[in-house]
Formats: structure tokens, C-alpha cells, sequence
């Protein structure tokens, strides 16, 4: 198996190098060793496909039982998806505490039966160390776990009849270094009887079913809104334990997460104090009214069941808003103009400050009037930003929206155009064109008199590329503000405003400070070229928060249409001087606007695709056997053909035949090895991917498709479904 998995490696890179040009195999290899690096594993040791990072066959097996092994009109029984865990494996919990996957279950009843949602024991914190060195909790099981549904049973049914009831699973299963998906639908036939029969499961589904959470009248627990934590107060009542320990909270709604830092105390008048630190995700968002979760301690909650791991859920706990919006305003204010401040040092605005110190330096020894105006002029610019922005977020928020301050990012098309913002100016101060002088800060050619557009234009995007950052300071007042009435809502985003701009307010009151900048020289070129860095790395992120908002694929278009754009300004750079004769600069011109036309209709926002499932064989045994074709791509990120192809589904008519012909869409994703897709592909003939794979209803034989696709490939093919 292991020559297998080098083999078809190798015939991967070698299909590669002979389908693409030189460059972008070249990029590949490039990229393929950076995400090796940042993965902490060998990448020749990858390539070669020797990195261990194969898995036990059975780290994870799943299997469909009941405490009973019939069924009784009118009694309950209990179903249960049973894992067993190899040693070191485990699965997550409802809420994984991390970004790991939930497990996925969809249960399916004969008609007439009932449930409710399925039951989740209590479960265990698992706490490694990931590649960065940072600790990371998890909620999850190992060993054996049970996830239970209750199922009610019809009053009438006929005798002697077997009913079958299944569920469609998916998890993800990990150790301390690797994870992997699991997928399956498992199934159970149970016949109607007058008694029921217990099964041999039937004691292991009773234990589990004690340790999954149930309320508690011996504790009355609140929660409050600190800001940048929740307060858990909990008051002991009747039967109530009074020597709680190893309290922790879990939270299934990602309030709280594995990195979560929990305390707890226990206070004079006998109740008790448990701290949990908010997501940090979550510290910009509109305020909720509720927390979910469960409440653990290892010695019980109850004078009667003091055993260890005796279980309190706090199913809906309302938070009392009132401490954190009734915060003394003066000190919220001051937090919010040190979190403005801060954020000139924040990895999304400090490249848009770089270019302002080049402003102030080009204006070192001229007029102090000017320079002066330059400064206030950039102040009211992050000024006029704040207020537009927090202006149009009380009015989606008075109107029921719930939204975060920087919701503006949750748009693709305005995160595109701030990539391209950034991208473009990070290629001028590279100096691979130029756009003039004129200007102190981003306005470009924005600058008329005295170049105030541009000062002003820079104000406008240093507020801009601020609001996904949260500063240290900041949280706290974002947290208060949003469920505050206008007057102190708008102080404190003017007060963040403020603190942004501070330091260029100094600078412009006090011009002998910019004096003692160094002179205009040389030295700026390197300067400027040396800033262009800080500019790409922020074009980077933004691309990864614009994957995030369009189809898997799409991003590596933006990229390529990125790459294109950089192509055209170049060419504009190179051949359209001063120097260069009329004819050359007109056709340098024309590319130029070719290409970034191009570049940017590659990589704009795309309308939704086509819903593409993940592959299992099975699933494809489950369609096949519904009489449905199916279509499966077998691809991986790495793959570059893989990723040309992806292009001949994104027509209107190729989207509109798989619609009608009910073509159901399987995605194989190969990026990480799989054992089961490599089976796969070995058994459809092929050695390396691209593969895709189209099943006719009711033809036992598969339709393998060219490695090179076309729309009108893939139409030829579609057409074969009846």
C-alpha cells in the first residue's frame, strides 16, 4: 500500500508538469513545500507521500443499536450510534470547542415514529498542543460513546411487521497530530411484538443515558455580560452540594470556546463564581440574551448523587446585559480612544499609516500651515469614516439587524475591491509602476490643491481596513456600545476615531516635530519598496477572508486574476515612460487595460454553484440503489488540472442540464491522503486525478470521463442521462 501511495504521487506531479507550463508547475512545487513548512512535516517526506500521517484502518468504527431488539405499539425504546475509539482517537462533542467538525447525524423513522433531537453525553475536555505550540481544548469522547435518540412507537401497529430504522453519519475523528472524516449510513430491521426483548446493548445504552445532562432544581444559576468574559453565578437551593469541584462550563453555542480561560471561587455567602472568557471572535458582535451549555462538577451537583461527573445543564441561561451597559462612560471612552491608538500598530491599518509617514516626510521643511492642514484634514477623514460607518450600523441595528461592527467585510464585493485597493497600491510602492507623487497617502491621482483628496482618501481607508481588527481595549467597548442608546453609541466611535488619528493630530499641531524627520532622499525609495511588503501581506489576508464568503474554488480565480492585473501594471510600468515612442506607449496602455479588465472579471464574486455533497462509497451505493445518476470529481487542491476543470461547471448551461437531469454531485477531495479515495481511483484504472466519474441510472458500468474537461465535455456526457 505505501509504494501504492508513492506511486500515484508521483504519476500526480508527473500528470502535472506535463499538462501545464513550466511556471505553474513550478508555482505548485512552491506552494506545496510552503504548506508543508507551515504544517510542521517534511515536505519531501510529502511529496513522496512518507510523511506518516496515515491512519489505523478501525481509529474510528460506527454502528447502528437499540436497548431493544423489537419494537412494542406505544412504548419508547432508544436507538444509539455507537463509536468505538482506538487508543488516542477520539470524536467532538455537539460543540467541538474548537474549529473541528461537530458529528453530523440525520436519522431516518419509519412513518409514524417520533423523536426528539438526539441525546449527547457529557463530555470530556481533551487538551494537546497543536503545531504552533499553543494549547488547544476540545470537548469530545474517546473509547466507547453512545449518541442516543429517544424514539416514540405508534399505539397501533401490525404484528409480526419489521420496520427499518437508519441514521446518515458524519464525523471527524482525530489524535494528537492527525484527523481524518468518517462517513457512513448504518442501519437496524426491528420487528413489532406484544413484550419487548432487550438487546445486549441495553445496559450500556442505560449507563449512557445517566450521563447525559439533565436539569437541576438544587442550583439556580445567572449569567452576566462582563465585556470581555461571562460570570456564571451559581445559588446553591435545597439538596444543593455545597463543595463543588473542577466546575467548568461547556458551551454549545461557541460563546465560549476550547481556548476559553475558566476560574471559578467560592464566596462568602455559599455561591459560587465561574469566569469564562468570551470567544474572541465573537467580541465585535451584537450581545445575545442568551447562553447554552452545561455545567460540570466532578463532585456532583446534589447531596443525594454526589458521585463524580454528576452533570447541571443550563439549557437557556439569560445574561444580565445590565453591567455592561450601565459601565461608567468615562472609562469607556478612555478604553475606546487607547483601543483607537492601538490600532496604528494592528496588522490591517499599520501598512495604511506607513504611507501617511511618507506623507509627512515629503512635507519636512515646507510651510507649517500646510502641514498642519495635511494633519487635520487626514483626522477628519477617520472622523467622517467613523460616522458614516457606525451611522449606517445603528440603523441596521435599530431595525433588528443583528450585525458586528466591520459587517461591511461580510460582503464579497466590497472585499474585493479593498484586495484590489491594496494589491494595486502595494505594486506601486514596489515600483513596478508609478501613479505620480502628487499625492501624500493612497488618493493617487484623488489629490487636486495642496493634495488634501489624497490626504483625506487615506483618512477614509485607514478607518476602512481598522474595523476587522480588535485592539487590545477595543472589545470592551465594542461590547458595551452596540446596546447603547444613540448619544454615548456615537461618543465612543468618535472616541475610537479619535485615538486612531491622535498621532497625526500631534504631528500637525507640533510641526517641529517633523522636523526631525529625516529629509527627503534615496533612502525613501527603499523606504517605500520596503512598505509594499506590509501591503501585500495585507492584500493575503483579505483574500483569505474573501474565500471564506465565495465558492470553494473561486478564491484560486481571484488569485490568478490577481496575477493577471500585476501582469498589466506591469507591462504599464515597463513600456508607457515618457521615453518610450507614442505608438509603444498607446498598445502599452491598451494591455494594460486589457489585462486588468480581465484580472478583475476572473476574480470577482460569483453567483452561488452548484451544491456539491462529500463522497462515500456509501453514499454512492445509497443513489445508485435510488435509481439517481452520479456524478464524482475526484480532485485535490494541489492538483492544478483539477482546479482548470472546475471551470467547465461554471456555465449557466451545464448548471441548468444537471438541475434537470437530477444529477446528484459527489465531491472526492483528495488534498489530504485517504486511503478509500486512493482505492477508488485504483479501481477505475486510473493513477493519479483528475478522475471524474458519471453513474447512468441502472447501468452497472461507469462512465469515465476525459482528464481534460470541457462545458461542452461535460454536456456530451450529461446528455447519456435518461
Amino acid at each position: 500500500m505505501r509504494r501504492i501511495k508513492v506511486n500515484s504521487m508521483n504519476a500526480v506531479f508527473q500528470t502535472t508538469l506535463k499538462k501545464t507550463p513550466v511556471y505553474l508547475a513550478v508555482l505548485t512545487l512552491f506552494l506545496h513545500f510552503a504548506t508543508a513548512f507551515c504544517q510542521g512535516i517534511n515536505p519531501y517526506d510529502s511529496l513522496s507521500g512518507l510523511a506518516d500521517q496515515s491512519q489505523p484502518a478501525s481509529a474510528v468504527t460506527a454502528e447502528l443499536v437499540s436497548n431493544a431488539t423489537t419494537v412494542v405499539p406505544g412504548q419508547k425504546f432508544y436507538m444509539a450510534l455507537k463509536f468505538t475509539h482506538q487508543e488516542g482517537w477520539h470524536t467532538y462533542w455537539k460543540q467541538s470547542g474548537n474549529i473541528e467538525l461537530a458529528p453530523d447525524l440525520n436519522w431516518k423513522l419509519p412513518e409514524g415514529f417520533e423523536s426528539g433531537d438526539t441525546l449527547f453525553t457529557t463530555p470530556k475536555r481533551l487538551e494537546k498542543v497543536d503545531w504552533e505550540g499553543t494549547k488547544v481544548t476540545n470537548y469530545g469522547y474517546g473509547d466507547v460513546n453512545y449518541l442516543i435518540l429517544e424514539v416514540s412507537t405508534p399505539k397501533e401497529l401490525p404484528p409480526g411487521e419489521e420496520y427499518e430504522f437508519s441514521v446518515e453519519a458524519n464525523w471527524q475523528h482525530c489524535d494528537d497530530k492527525n484527523c481524518s472524516r468518517g462517513a457512513g449510513t448504518f442501519s437496524l430491521n426491528l420487528p413489532v411484538t406484544e413484550k419487548a426483548v432487550q438487546s445486549s446493548e441495553a445496559a450500556n445504552i442505560e449507563d449512557a443515558l445517566k450521563k447525559v445532562p439533565q436539569p437541576t432544581s438544587a442550583w439556580e444559576v445567572a449569567a452576566v455580560d462582563r465585556g470581555l468574559h461571562y460570570e456564571l453565578v451559581l445559588t446553591p437551593g435545597e439538596n444543593a452540594n455545597s463543595s463543588l469541584k473542577d466546575l467548568y462550563f461547556f458551551s454549545d453555542d461557541t460563546k465560549t470556546n476550547g481556548a476559553s480561560i475558566q476560574q471559578f471561587e467560592k464566596r462568602e455567602n455559599g455561591t459560587y463564581v465561574l469566569t469564562a472568557t468570551k470567544n474572541p471572535d465573537l467580541l465585535s458582535e451584537m450581545p445575545t440574551e442568551r447562553l447554552s451549555g452545561i455545567l460540570y462538577s466532578a463532585s456532583g451537583f446534589h447531596k443525594s448523587a454526589p458521585s463524580a461527573g454528576a452533570i447541571a445543564i443550563a439549557p437557556e441561561i439569560g445574561i444580565d446585559m445590565t453591567s455592561a451597559s450601565s459601565s461608567n462612560l468615562a472609562v469607556l471612552l478612555g478604553l475606546a480612544f487607547v483601543g483607537g491608538l492601538i490600532l496604528n500598530l494592528m496588522p490591517c491599518v499599520f501598512p495604511v499609516i506607513g504611507l501617511k509617514i511618507m506623507g509627512f516626510v515629503n512635507q519636512a521643511g515646507e510651510d507649517r500651515k500646510k502641514i498642519t492642514l495635511h494633519g487635520l484634514v487626514f483626522a477628519l477623514g477617520v472622523l467622517i469614516s467613523f460616522w458614516v460607518l457606525s451611522g449606517l450600523f445603528f440603523l441596521l441595528r435599530s431595525q433588528g439587524e443583528q450585525i458586528g461592527w466591520g459587517f461591511q467585510l461580510q460582503n464579497p464585493w466590497f472585499v474585493f475591491s479593498l484586495i484590489l485597493v491594496m494589491f494595486v497600491l502595494a505594486l506601486n510602492m514596489a515600483g513596478v509602476f508609478e501613479i505620480g507623487m502628487s499625492a501624500t497617502g493612497v488618493g493617487g491621482k484623488l489629490a487636486n490643491k495642496n493634495g488634501l483628496s489624497g490626504t483625506f482618501f487615506s483618512g477614509v481607508l485607514a478607518t476602512v481596513v481598522a474595523t476587522p481588527c480588535s485592539a487590545p481595549f477595543l472589545g470592551t467597548a465594542l461590547g458595551a456600545v452596540i446596546s447603547m442608546p444613540i448619544v454615548p453609541f456615537f461618543a465612543i466611535f468618535t472616541s475610537i476615531a479619535l485615538g486612531l488619528s491622535f498621532p497625526y493630530i500631534i504631528l500637525s499641531l507640533f510641526p517641529s516635530l517633523v522636523e526631525r524627520l529625516p529629509r527627503p532622499g534615496p533612502w525613501m525609495e527603499s523606504f517605500k519598496q520596503g512598505m509594499s511588503f506590509l501591503l501585500f501581506g495585507t492584500a493575503g489576508y483579505l483574500i483569505w477572508v474573501y474565500s471564506g464568503l465565495v465558492p470553494d474554488d473561486h478564491s484560486l480565480r481571484a488569485i490568478i486574476g490577481l496575477s493577471v492585473i500585476a501582469l498589466g501594471l506591469w507591462v504599464y510600468g515597463r513600456w508607457h515612460l515618457p521615453t518610450k515612442p507614442k505608438k509603444i506607449r498607446f498598445i502599452a496602455l491598451g494591455l494594460t487595460a486589457l489585462f486588468v479588465f480581465g484580472g478583475t472579471i476572473m476574480g470577482k464574486p460569483a453567483p452561488e454553484g452548484l451544491k456539491w455533497e462529500v463522497w462515500s462509497p456509501a453514499r454512492v451505493a445509497e443513489l445508485r440503489d435510488e435509481g439517481k445518476p452520479v456524478y464524482i470529481d475526484f480532485t485535490a487542491r494541489w492538483c492544478a488540472t483539477c482546479q482548470t476543470n472546475k471551470a467547465s461547471y461554471q456555465s449557466d448551461t451545464v448548471k441548468k442540464a444537471i438541475r434537470e437531469k437530477g444529477i446528484v454531485l459527489l465531491k472526492a477531495d483528495w488534498t489530504r491522503p485517504d486511503a478509500q479515495i486512493e482505492k477508488a481511483i485504483n479501481q477505475y484504472g486510473k493513477g493519479a486525478i483528475p478522475v471524474n466519474i458519471l453513474y447512468l441510472p441502472k447501468e452497472d458500468t461507469p462512465k469515465i470521463l476525459p482528464e481534460l474537461l470541457s462545458s461542452s465535455t461535460v454536456l456530451n456526457y450529461i446528455s447519456k442521462v435518461p
